[in-house]
C-alpha cells in the first residue's frame, strides 16, 4: 500500500502546501488593524500599532547602542588594526563589509563581497542622482521647518534638508564642531611638516617670470597657490580691509573697557 505523505494529504484535502503559503512581512497590517511582528515558534505575533511602534523604537535603540559600543572598541585599537569597509583578511580570505545591527563585524568571501559592492555602488549612484535632481533649498542649518516650527534643519543629504528637534540640532552642531576641529588640526600638522621640509619657501607677491602669475599662499596641503594679477589685487585689498576692521573693533573694545573702568 502506498503511503501518503503529510504534505500530499494536505493537498488532497484542499490545503496549500506549506511552501506555497506566503508568510506576512514585518509591519504588515491586517483587517483588524494589528501589525505583524514576527514568528515565535509556530505562533505568529501580532501587535497593536502602539506596541509595534514601541518595539521598533526599542530595537532601534538597541542597534544604536550595539553599533556605538563596537565603534568605541575599534577606536581603542591602533589605526592599522581597525576594521574598515573593504579591509582584506588574508588568513580567512574575507573582506570586511560592515557592522550588523547587533554590533558584530560582517565578513564575506571575495566573490560575495564583489557582488554586494556592485549593488551598493549602483544604489549609491541612483540615490546621488535622485538627490542632486532636487531643487536647491533656501534653508540653512538651524532654520525652522516651514511645515513644523518645532523642527530644525540638522543637516543636509545632498540638497535635501533633514529635520530634527532642537536637541538633535545641538547634538549635530557639537559633532560638526568636533569633526571640523579634528580636520583643522590634521591639515595644520600636514602643512607644518610639509613647509618645514621645503628648501626654499616663496613669499606672497613673488611673480612667476613665465606666466606672470603672482604667488598668494600655501594651501592646507602646502601646495602653491598662484593667482592672476587682478585676482591677487582683489584678495589683497580684501585682506587689508579685514585687518583694518579688526583693528578698529579691537580699539573700540579697548576704549569701552577703559571708560567702564
Amino acid at each position: 500500500m502506498t503511503s501518503i505523505r503529510r504534505n500530499d494529504s494536505l493537498i488532497l484535502c484542499g490545503i496549500k502546501h506549506p511552501e506555497e503559503i506566503k508568510m506576512p512581512k514585518e509591519g504588515f497590517v491586517r483587517e483588524d488593524g494589528k501589525v505583524y511582528w514576527r514568528k515565535r515558534g509556530e505562533r505568529e505575533v501580532w501587535l497593536t500599532p502602539e506596541k509595534y511602534k514601541q518595539y521598533c523604537e526599542t530595537r532601534k535603540e538597541h542597534c544604536r547602542i550595539s553599533i556605538r559600543e563596537y565603534r568605541r572598541r575599534q577606536m581603542e585599537l591602533p589605526s592599522d588594526q581597525r576594521n574598515y569597509v573593504g579591509k582584506y583578511d588574508p588568513e580567512r580570505n574575507k573582506f570586511f563589509y560592515g557592522i550588523s545591527s547587533s554590533g558584530k563585524p560582517i565578513w564575506y568571501d571575495p566573490e560575495r563581497y564583489a557582488q554586494l559592492a556592485q549593488v551598493r555602488k549602483k544604489y549609491r549612484r541612483k540615490y546621488k542622482e535622485k538627490v542632486n535632481a532636487l531643487p536647491s533649498s533656501n534653508l540653512k542649518i538651524g532654520d525652522r521647518n516651514p511645515n513644523n516650527p518645532e523642527q530644525y534643519v540638522t543637516h543636509f543629504v545632498g540638497k535635501m534638508p533633514r529635520f530634527g528637534s532642537i536637541e538633535q540640532l545641538q547634538k549635530a552642531n557639537a559633532e560638526r564642531k568636533r569633526v571640523y576641529a579634528k580636520m583643522r588640526d590634521k591639515y595644520k600638522a600636514i602643512r607644518r611638516i610639509a613647509l618645514e621640509n621645503l628648501p626654499n619657501k616663496r613669499k606672497r607677491g613673488d611673480i612667476d617670470s613665465v606666466n606672470g602669475k603672482i604667488f598668494w599662499e600655501y594651501d592646507r596641503l602646502a601646495r602653491e597657490v598662484w593667482l592672476e594679477p587682478h585676482t591677487y589685487e582683489t584678495l589683497r585689498q580684501q585682506k587689508s580691509n579685514q585687518k583694518k576692521m579688526a583693528r578698529q573693533k579691537k580699539n573700540l573694545i579697548s576704549d569701552s573697557s577703559f571708560q567702564n573702568a
